[in-house]
């Protein structure tokens, strides 16, 4: 699943909207990358929803610009 970083372990990847917030409510991840291009919605909006669920989690964006 690509590169390794120390300390950091990729558990999953996700092509779709559906597979996405699938996998973030079953393995609640510390740390998420997302794609800002996803066939059915986009990254920002899929990470708008995430905050508006778990208000109490801290959440951090990078636009890598």
């Amino acid at each position: 699943m690509g590169d390794q970083l120390e300390g950091f372990q990729t558990i999953g990847i996700a092509s779709s909207y559906d597979e996405a917030k699938s996998f973030i409510e079953i393995m609640q991840p510390d740390l998420l990358l997302l794609d800002m291009y996803f066939p059915d919605m986009n990254g920002l909006d899929i990470l708008k929803e995430i905050k508006q669920q778990s208000k109490q989690n801290g959440c951090h964006h990078d636009n890598g610009g």
